[in-house]
């Protein structure tokens, strides 16, 4: 045998290699056809057995020959329906095939390789005979245990390094112990896909090359040309001190530049289906080793990522996959005994989203138990009995990624050591990526990766500290704000010790970087424009005015106006002046976010990402450095790890930070929702509105169409009457003033259209809830007042000014529905007083009784606590807390309350609304002040009658 040409070979082993990637892939992807085989997928894998061992045959490697043509006899009875796909023929074939790939990484050596187990297994099988007792020994998980606890520890450190490091062929444990017993086959094997991964470092051919495709190199080409043109060009531009011509030349090296550095990056790209393809073997591995049943599915496999990524997301994704087989997937009889299908399903997708990838690891297991976690997080000392009452779902789900912490009530191979979430997510955060996840008892887990395309080049915002200059990455902001110094004192505040940032009715933690980086703060003394030391203990501490000064005054004055002595004294004041305005950058880190209190803000800028070298590893605060166009040096800083140097929680643990955002929130949308009225007139001074989603039409009427009859006003209409009344027969107020022609509102009003009269003309108008007062005028039928354009007016309870009318109407209406009588206790969830007080009086006298919460938290923990006593649930939709949908979420998800009927109530109930509402859970959408469907749709619902 010769290796005269080394071109040869090694062509033949990449290709080879490549060959058997998709080897175990195609081949369980048969397996999980249950006796359909596939014929495109067994001549794919035939053909690669086939090309195999043609081209070791060409080159003389026999052994390799030999076990190759061994494997395709195999396939070919497959192939032929003489063999049938079962476990053990799969395992046999990958087994040869693990040690095929090893042969393969090192021809030279592939000769001395003992295959003859192989070669008898695959005899037997071809020839339909029984396996000897030698070709497939019981401890068939060893290898594979050997793969998933010896992974990890060289891996985890993968992220941190620029370059590979390049191995001999043959690792040496055996020839650093040469005493000991030469180790069986079986204990040398490992997958392909994990030996894979690290053949580069058998064949340093592979190890530092990536694939790059013709037309690639054909674009870099051009652009290196057009780059040196543009050079040649620039220098004769200098060398004539023609600024014109400069201007244009730099604009063109300028967009050269760019191209060529997309063009340079995508030869780094690499897809993920690179590190996909192995998981098909580890999941049917470690699922045969489990008793369990799973199918694997790969979606996304050509979306493409930085090689630097794609290396370093290998670990977590491996973790990930293993604990949903291990903690998420229940075997087959778990399964049948829920109802589900005795296989379990784990998805692997890739999609692209703008400027990141997102990796989705979807399973159909049995989910997360939010309260062994809280369990265990009180048990560890992680969570506070105060803390479990207020902590969200989302936030008891984050807890599992906290160093140490592990549910599992046994310590396996697999997991339950508690070292496994808290790596994955360490891993991410060094990548730049987010994990989220999202779990519902009993129906499975999803995982969502979110991840930079790069890292070799980023986006960055340059922030000052002191006199030091950092930068921030793009994919960590999420805004900058500079906050006035009048205006610091409404939008910081201290809750506990913590120092907060009100945001759009949310309270943000703040981190000062000048603490963290240990820079002694400064501040700009306006009087002589010197930076002095800033003794603040706090940055919401401001010194009071020294003379009283109203409070829209502010802190810049426009030029030629002369300020009185007590507001220059506050204008000098340096807390209060333009120079003292708070810069803050708005970051975020996987799901915590916070403020991030700098200097100053500089520009934003494209950046090449280095690596910090090992005298560094240690500053933890920082991902990288990067030269800037200056030359010299800035670090970048690394978000994650700030907040946990500060050890930041979201301040939504704490009860205090909860109340607080609670009223806020309250008082934001107090203040902007509204309800839409339509107003009308008696009198010429007196104002009426109702509320305009119960009126049915409005229609001018001539008075001469009026008739009395049975003592009543009707009017002749669409073929039939209606019965008209004013508003002063059932309340003390002005009679309607007589005209030729009027205005009928016109309602339906149990289960008859009638109509109001008023003069005309009629508008339409929205008034903030918070307007509304319902202490200042008690008359019957009048919900309370409000002034609309300088005019007090008064909003109608249009059914219990009716019932006042026409009071047998009602009776009848009652009687003839075959609902009920009222009864059962109603809970009802609502965050507006006004709203509240209505509702829950009408729900009162028509004989419910009725617990009510000012948000969906406070009626979630009373339903809780009244297990088995609450009959159906009214929900506003938005509230502070938690929303009508989470709110809905919660309650189908709980086994004890899934029966409980939840209806929504809304201001509007468009068909779009109502579609929306019944897909979240809802089993009715309904309007608030629409006292009449409510009252059935209450009947209906706890008489077991929905209306869809």
């Amino acid at each position: 045998m010769t290796f005269q040409n080394e071109e040869h070979v090694r062509i033949f082993v990449d290709e080879s290699l490549d060959h058997l990637m998709s080897f175990e892939k195609n081949l369980l992807a048969i397996q999980d056809q249950e006796g359909e085989i596939n014929d495109e997928l067994i001549n794919k894998i035939f053909r690669a057995a086939h090309s195999i061992k043609g081209g070791a045959g060409f080159l003389g490697f026999t052994r390799i020959k030999e076990l190759a043509h061994k494997v395709e006899n195999v396939l070919g009875g497959i192939r032929d329906r003489k063999v049938r796909v079962d476990s053990m023929v799969v395992g046999v074939l990958l087994k040869a095939v693990d040690d095929l790939g090893k042969m393969v990484s090192d021809p030279a050596n592939s000769e001395g390789k003992d295959i003859s187990i192989h070669i008898e297994a695959l005899l037997a099988i071809s020839e339909l005979r029984p396996l000897p007792e030698t070709g497939e020994p019981e401890q068939n998980t060893s290898p594979v245990r050997q793969t998933i606890q010896e992974r990890p520890a060289p891996k985890e450190k993968t992220t941190e390094q620029l370059e590979p490091v390049l191995l001999p062929p043959e690792p040496g444990p055996p020839r650093k112990q040469p005493t000991a017993p030469p180790p069986s086959p079986e204990e040398k094997k490992t997958s392909l896909a994990d030996r894979s991964r690290d053949r580069g470092g058998k064949t340093a051919g592979r190890e530092g090359s990536v694939r790059v495709h013709v037309s690639l190199l054909d674009s870099l080409m051009n652009l290196a040309g057009e780059l040196v043109l543009s050079r040649n060009q620039l220098l004769q531009a200098v060398a004539s001190n023609d600024q014109v011509r400069l201007e244009a030349v730099a604009q063109r090296v300028n967009f050269v530049t760019t191209e060529l550095q997309e063009s340079v990056m995508l030869t780094r790209m690499q897809p993920v289906g690179k590190i996909f393809q192995r998981y098909p073997r580890m999941v049917w591995e470690l699922a045969k080793n489990k008793g369990k049943e799973i199918l694997l599915t790969l979606e996304g496999e050509e979306v493409e990522l930085d090689k630097t990524i794609i290396e370093g997301i290998s670990d977590p994704l491996t973790h990930l996959i293993r604990n949903s087989i291990d903690h998420g997937i229940e075997t087959p009889a778990e399964r049948v005994a829920v109802g589900k299908d005795t296989r379990g399903r784990i998805e692997l997708k890739a999609h692209h989203e703008p400027g990141q990838v997102v990796i989705e690891i979807n399973d159909d297991g049995r989910g997360m138990d939010s309260t062994k976690i809280i369990a265990t997080a009180l048990a560890k000392g992680i969570l506070q009995e105060e803390q479990c009452k207020t902590i969200s779902d989302h936030e008891i789900l984050n807890l599992i990624f906290l160093p140490g912490f592990s549910t599992a009530e046994q310590v396996t191979e697999l997991s339950g050591r508690g070292v496994g979430m808290d790596v994955v997510k360490t891993n991410l955060d060094r990548l730049g990526g987010q994990i989220t996840i999202k779990s519902k008892p009993g129906l499975g887990t999803s995982i969502l990766i979110k991840l930079p395309l790069t890292m070799a080049i980023i986006s960055s915002q340059v922030v000052y500290c002191g006199d030091e200059r950092f930068v921030i990455p793009q994919s960590n902001l999420d805004e900058l704000l500079r906050i006035p110094a009048a205006e610091v004192k409404h939008r910081l505040e201290v809750v506990g010790k913590v120092e907060v940032l009100r945001l759009r009715g949310k309270l943000l933690p703040l981190v000062k970087l000048t603490k963290v980086l240990g820079i002694p703060p400064t501040y700009l003394e306006p009087s002589i424009e010197k930076k002095r030391r800033d003794r603040r203990i706090s940055i919401v501490d401001r010194r009071s005015r020294r003379s009283p000064i109203n409070e829209s005054i502010q802190n810049e004055v426009p030029l030629g106006e002369e300020l009185c002595p007590s507001s220059r004294r506050a204008e000098e004041d340096r807390r209060r002046s333009r120079a003292s305005t708070t810069h803050i950058a708005i970051v975020h880190s996987g799901e915590i976010q916070y403020g991030l209190v700098i200097n100053t803000f500089g520009d934003a800028e494209e950046i090449v990402v280095k690596s910090l070298g090992s005298h560094l590893e240690h500053c933890t605060i920082y991902s990288g450095a990067t030269i800037m166009g200056d030359g010299r040096v800035t670090l970048i800083l690394d978000v994650g790890n700030i907040a946990r140097k500060v050890r930041l929680n979201t301040l939504e643990n704490t009860g205090r930070a909860r109340e607080v955002a609670f009223k806020e929130e309250t008082r934001l949308k107090l203040r902007t929702e509204k309800q839409s009225l339509l107003l009308f007139r008696c009198a010429p001074d007196e104002q009426f509105a109702v509320p305009l989603n119960l009126v049915q039409r409005v229609e001018q009427i001539q008075t001469s169409a009026i008739q009395t009859a049975a003592g009543k006003k009707i009017m002749p209409y669409r073929g039939g009457s209606i019965v008209l009344f004013s508003l002063d027969d059932g309340i003390k107020v002005k009679p309607l003033e007589p005209a030729d022609e009027m205005m009928a509102i016109i309602f339906k009003i149990a289960g008859r259209e009638t109509a109001l009269l008023s003069t005309i003309p009629v508008f339409s108008a929205e008034v903030r809830l918070l307007d509304i007062d319902e202490a200042n005028v008690h008359l019957p039928a009048v919900m309370g007042s409000t002034v609309i354009a300088g005019q007090v007016t008064l909003l109608l309870n249009i059914y219990d000014l009716f019932s006042t009318l026409v009071p047998d109407w009602f009776e009848n209406e009652t009687a003839s529905l075959d609902i009920p009588a009222p009864g059962g206790t109603i809970l009802y969830a609502e965050d507006s007083n006004f709203f509240r007080n209505q509702v829950s009086s009408f729900i009162s006298s028509a004989g419910y009784q009725i617990l009510v919460a000012e948000d969906g938290s406070i009626a979630w923990d009373l339903l809780q606590k009244n297990r088995g006593k609450i009959d159906l649930v009214l929900t506003d939709i938005e509230m502070p807390n938690l929303n009508g949908f989470g709110l809905v979420e919660k309650i189908k998800a709980d086994p004890d309350f899934t029966k409980i009927p939840v209806i929504a109530l809304t201001t509007l109930a468009g068909e779009e609304d109502r579609n929306k509402g019944i897909e979240a859970g809802f089993d009715d959408y309904l309007v608030k002040l629409d006292q009449e469907k409510l009252l059935q749709g209450i009947r209906a619902m706890l008489a077991g009658k929905t209306n869809f």
